[in-house]
């Protein structure tokens, strides 16, 4: 049986896809580990990410599938479910397969599984669009802590980046250490080793340092995508 180790996030998924089809390799479980670990019994193969391949694929399952599926499929890998990748996979090459949209197909246990873990998160990500809450710093900026269950920290910055038009503020994803930063004109994503609540007093500094962080790297992104033109 075989294993596909895939790198986190959507191009790698597409990338195992590519494979899949290319080479007749249907997966039981698609995870995302680093390094491999193998398991008695299976055959771990580990997928490069290839963007070129990506593309095609992404290409195809919107071409299938439309918007919505291909943003249900990226809502699932955001789940902690150990079983998300696997649904995700499955729901996107059965859709490429049968070259129409099957999500809604319940009656088969694979998309089931897929529905399941992807409204799980939708429904975690409308609340807490609702209910998070913005505390204003010494510096002046908009802070924000979070632990979701779901790694949101950057469908949730996104959202509030329209929300807030040129307000500055951070969404720092505590559980995980991802911190999301706007400057109020570019959004900057990065990971921190702060796993603590900066609002704080004793933490302020510790914010001040990250703050002036994110906020160089905007303004280098922003240099060097002007230099690009």
């Amino acid at each position: 049986m075989t294993v596909f180790n895939i790198e986190k996030g959507i191009d790698g998924l597409f990338s195992a896809l590519f494979i899949s089809f290319t080479e007749k390799r249907l997966p039981v479980k698609v995870v995302c580990e680093n390094p491999v670990q193998e398991r008695i019994g299976f055959n771990t193969i580990r997928i490069e990410t290839d963007y070129q391949r990506s593309e095609r694929v992404g290409k195809a399952l919107k071409q299938y599938g439309g918007n919505e599926l291909l943003n249900k499929v990226k809502l699932c890998l955001l789940s902690k479910d150990e079983r998300a990748f696997t649904a995700a996979f499955n729901v996107a090459y059965l859709t490429l397969f049968n070259r129409r949209d099957i999500s809604t197909n319940t009656a088969n246990e694979k998309i089931a599984e897929f529905v399941y873990i992807e409204d799980k998160v939708n429904r975690e990500k409308i609340r807490l669009s609702k209910t998070l809450q913005f505390f204003e710093t010494d510096s002046g900026v908009l802070y924000a802590p979070l632990s979701p269950d779901s790694d949101l920290a950057d469908v949730l910055a996104l959202q509030f980046y329209k929300r807030f038009e040129k307000l500055p503020f951070v969404i720092h994803d505590i559980k995980r250490g991802r911190v999301a930063a706007s400057n109020g004109y570019t959004l900057y994503f990065t990971d921190t080793p702060i796993k603590l609540n900066l609002l704080k007093l004793k933490d302020q500094k510790q914010f001040d340092e990250l703050w002036k962080k994110c906020y160089r790297e905007i303004l280098l992104k922003e240099k060097r995508r002007r230099i690009s033109r």
